[in-house]
């Protein structure tokens, strides 16, 4: 996968998908990895195809063996090349950002009522580095305990937790959302 058209090909399948939605570098190097595999398997398929017709076709008396490998069929490292300057090209021009994609998942995260250490947890998975995300997280260190406390009324009621273990399924609850442990104590006072 090294001429033009298949490089337009393959920027033009990336661009497909960000149009959707934003992904990080990483999402869109994985998806893109995979479409190229896909690709490949394709046109490998079609080329053993057309060995075994030619193969069929020809009359080997003069000594003459078919060829075992395709043109078609690209490397991984070349694959990978590929699949770098394409995702350069797009972070040139501005198509994919990975500080743009963490801002639209934390925000969404926020809405959903999640806290800070499960949204980390989510873009750490997605391959986004801590210098991106974090001064986005930082926005948002004021709201959380607002948010904690609207997630537990909306889960529980406004009503103060009775006993120890109602005490606690709120406390996981919240920790299962990913609020820390210093906020959980805060939002919920004291063990009753």
């Amino acid at each position: 996968m090294a001429d033009p058209a298949e490089k337009s090909a393959l920027r033009h399948y990336a661009m497909d998908l960000l149009a959707r939605r934003e992904h990080s570098r990483f999402e869109l190097q994985e998806k893109l990895r995979r479409h190229c595999g896909r690709v490949a398997s394709r046109v490998s398929a079609q080329a053993a195809r057309s060995r075994v017709r030619h193969a069929a076709l020809a009359v080997d008396s003069a000594g003459v063996s078919c060829d075992e490998s395709s043109p078609a069929e690209a490397s991984r490292s070349t694959v990978d090349a590929l699949i770098e300057e394409t995702l350069n090209a797009l972070a040139a021009d501005g198509l994919q950002s990975d500080a743009r994609y963490a801002e639209v998942l934390i925000r969404s995260r926020v809405n959903r009522g999640q806290g800070p250490l499960r949204i980390r947890a989510d873009l750490r998975q997605r391959g986004l580095v801590g210098e991106v995300f974090e001064p986005l997280l930082e926005d948002y260190a004021e709201q959380w305990p607002e948010l904690a406390q609207q997630v537990v009324e909306r889960r529980f009621g406004s009503d103060a937790a009775t006993d120890r273990g109602e005490w606690a399924r709120r406390a996981r609850f919240l920790a299962g959302r990913g609020f820390p442990e210093g906020l959980v104590g805060r939002v919920l006072g004291p063990l009753p």
